[in-house]
């Protein structure tokens, strides 16, 4: 069933990114999420690849 609910495999920095872009609300992490959200922010990721460390970087810097 692709609905279904379950944690996802995303290194810290790919979730900070996520979160600097406003791709994954800051309440969502560690939470489950489906197989088509899923989908969804590894695409992006995947497109955005050489923006990540930039986008951690200012996580780090904001912390």
């Amino acid at each position: 069933m692709d609905g279904k609910l379950k944690k996802r495999p995303f290194g810290e920095q790919a979730i900070a990114a996520l979160v600097v872009w406003g791709e994954l609300d800051q309440r969502l992490v560690d939470q489950p999420i489906c197989e088509d959200c899923y989908e969804e922010l590894r695409e992006t990721l995947i497109e955005r690849e050489s923006e990540i460390p930039n986008a951690a970087q200012t996580v780090g810097q904001a912390s």
